[in-house]
């Protein structure tokens, strides 16, 4: 299944914490998420960062025009969603059982790793996007078993840019950001 960028607007509300204050928020329908870019005082991207996974197929983000709160259409569900930020403090814990490092080398002309230590065994896959969500590559899905487990992807083919290495362990999403210099 392929990907499809479908809605995107900048963030102008109060109700998110300051780091969303003018970043632009876009969707992918095929891959159910949401993601957001930070931008600095010109309007150039400094900072690319997952927001939400699993949003059954959002379509249409737009601003509320009075609040700056995003919503989007829930294609998969017919559902208009408010985009509402929970603090991470009111959630409740979970404990993660893995470790992911950041991606070395970073920037990089060739492989770059991350390392994956996992507590216990665990499913694991892994898939890289480029910054517009596109899916390049993607990890056959694998039973792990405890230990310390080195991932290089080779950026074969790859155009200058950045691109977010997702690794899922047992369903829980961990992503790095890498910069490929052709």
């Amino acid at each position: 299944m392929g990907q499809a960028a479908s809605g995107s607007a900048f963030y102008t509300g109060t109700s998110y914490p300051a780091m969303y204050q003018g970043a632009y928020f876009y969707a992918d329908y095929g891959a159910s998420w949401i993601r957001v870019i930070q931008m600095d005082g010109s309007d150039n991207p400094i900072d690319f960062l997952p927001f939400g996974d699993n949003m059954d197929a959002p379509v249409d983000l737009v601003p509320n025009p009075l609040t700056g709160d995003l919503y989007y259409v829930a294609i998969a569900t017919g559902e208009v969603r408010r985009i509402s930020y929970t603090p991470v403090a009111a959630v409740e814990p979970t404990s993660r059982s893995f470790r992911l490092s950041e991606a070395i080398p970073n920037p990089t002309r060739g492989p770059t790793t991350v390392s994956l230590d996992l507590e216990r065994a665990a499913v694991v896959s892994v898939v890289v996007h480029d910054i517009q969500g596109r899916k390049m590559w993607s990890s056959p899905t694998r039973h792990l078993p405890a230990g310390h487990w080195p991932i290089t992807w080779t950026p074969t083919g790859m155009r200058s840019g950045v691109y977010l290495i997702d690794v899922a362990v047992s369903g829980q999403v961990v992503s790095r950001r890498v910069a490929v210099l052709k």
